[in-house]
């Protein structure tokens, strides 16, 4: 995947780098060469905890902090049905839009969109809005501040808890920011096209409302900040689930996530690993469903 993007390791540039926790959400995505057996087989050797490359096939996902927009090259190679990568600043959307449209060859008949979406700022009628437009919730390194713990694992309850009932995603662009990259990527494509019609959707897939999930990918750099994020964690289980729905709460999967990675981008990892102590930090893998 061909990406353009300015690296820096200044947190105030959080969105302009790829970091530990973004790699391993790409290769947990990222199609495996096969070996003998079927990701589903490996979902019921796992006691049929819920497989994060057979979540996304056949679905829209939601990324929150989306930053490069490395995720789409491996969700549509996975067999999503479409990708909406959010962030909070325009800025960052805007050179994420400039990362699609660069590697629109890669990405060629795939519907995925860049937009504007802060999650602190965001009011529930929005959230519940993007809820109903997506099936899979993903983010990845999007707890790193203590001020945005709180918010970001709120966010992805309620999105799980607002799209139950979900209706299938409306393709008019009117709903996109202005800074959004919207439509199909499809051949010869070098800018922003939208080439479906106002009014159309993805492609019908599986039954939607029966397979909504989030996934939590976390690096743990600080006592401080880890204290907080379980707190949060443990705190829907205790409330019931969002709105008192009496939902499950997280369930820490990092060990399967990592026993299923594809390693395609390992050596990124390595490199980084060189360059970085902030690698060296242990990432960790929470999944949530209904």
């Amino acid at each position: 995947v061909r990406l353009v993007f300015r690296s820096s390791c200044a947190f105030s540039d959080v969105g302009f780098r790829v970091w530990s926790a973004g790699l391993l959400l790409f290769d947990a995505v990222y199609p495996v060469e096969d070996s003998g057996g079927s990701d589903g087989d490996r979902v019921k050797e796992q006691h049929n905890v819920v497989c994060i490359r057979e979540a996304v096939k056949g679905r829209v996902v939601l990324e929150l902090g989306a930053g490069l927009g490395i995720t789409a090259g491996a969700l549509h190679a996975a067999g999503a049905r479409g990708a909406i990568l959010t962030d909070y600043c325009e800025p960052i959307v805007a050179n994420l839009q400039q990362n699609l449209t660069a590697n629109a060859e890669v990405l060629r008949g795939f519907d995925v969109r860049a937009e504007l979406l802060d999650v602190v700022c965001t009011d529930e009628a929005a959230l519940r809005a993007y809820a109903q437009r997506a099936e899979v919730f993903v983010g990845a390194d999007v707890t790193y501040d203590p001020a945005l713990i709180e918010a970001m694992v709120s966010a992805l309850e309620r999105l799980v808890d607002y799209s139950d009932n979900s209706t299938p995603l409306d393709g008019s662009f009117a709903r996109c920011s202005h800074l959004g990259f919207s439509g199909v990527l499809t051949e010869g494509s070098k800018q922003d096209v939208c080439s479906m019609k106002s009014g159309s959707s993805f492609p019908s897939g599986q039954q939607r409302g029966t397979s909504r999930c989030a996934f939590l990918f976390a690096t743990k750099r600080s006592e401080e900040t880890w204290s907080l994020l379980q707190q949060a964690l443990v705190r829907r289980r205790q409330a019931g689930g969002c709105m008192g729905s009496g939902r499950t709460g997280w369930h820490d999967v990092t060990a399967k996530v990592i026993a299923e990675s594809s390693h395609a981008l390992e050596y990124l990892t390595l490199a980084d690993a060189a360059s970085s102590s902030l690698s060296a930090q242990p990432v960790y893998v929470f999944l949530l469903t209904p």
